[in-house]
């Protein structure tokens, strides 16, 4: 549902995703460009395993093109859930989430991302967010685009047994700022859980 700036609704409610069939569908973010652009997201399982899928709309509700879907398919089986979304001030965004594979044990447990342009043309592959190859728990990303086009991801990763808020920070063009950074170093022997990022226009 679009609303304008008094808080009244603009048109009715409106589907997002465009297959009829009966899958699940869930966990949508929603990012906002500055022209009014609008791109939302959400785990889809119309294949039998979770994917990530996205649709843009122009400022005025328009569908651009139609439902694309974000995440690659990879040469095991696996789920991709949970995905967030922000956008810069030029209309580029990122979304960011979390796969692992499965079986008998959950495996391969890591947090992936995916630019695009403005326009909706991917630029370059899914890239691998951690930096550490372990079977722990990766999970809830969250995602920030400041005004200079630095991007900050953040997740929780249940590392030595508790739960820990990492970072990872991105130039504009998708180069990795440093490592993996633990926020959870700063309170030994407790849970840090569901981590949410924001960003200013200087990137901090």
């Amino acid at each position: 549902q679009r609303y304008a700036k008094n808080g009244a609704p603009i048109g009715d409610n409106f589907k997002v995703n465009d297959n009829q069939d009966s899958s699940y569908r869930g966990k949508p973010d929603i990012a906002c460009a500055a022209n009014g652009n609008l791109v939302i997201t959400w785990e889809d399982r119309r294949n039998d395993d979770y994917h990530i899928y996205a649709q843009r709309f122009t400022a005025n509700g328009e569908v651009i093109r139609s439902n694309f879907k974000v995440s690659e398919d990879q040469s095991v089986r696996c789920n991709i859930r949970e995905p967030a979304i922000a956008c810069d001030d030029s209309g580029n965004f990122v979304i960011t989430w979390y796969r692992y594979s499965y079986g008998y044990v959950l495996s391969n447990v890591s947090i992936y991302a995916q630019r695009f342009a403005g326009d909706g043309t991917p630029l370059g592959a899914n890239f691998k967010v951690d930096d550490v190859q372990d079977s722990a728990y990766k999970w809830n990303p969250d995602i920030a685009i400041s005004s200079n086009g630095t991007i900050v991801i953040a997740w929780e990763y249940q590392r030595n047994g508790n739960y820990d808020v990492f970072v990872q920070r991105y130039t504009s063009d998708g180069a990795p700022l440093g490592g993996n950074i633990n926020f959870g170093e700063i309170v030994e022997n407790s849970n840090q859980e569901w981590p949410l990022i924001a960003a200013d226009e200087n990137g901090a």
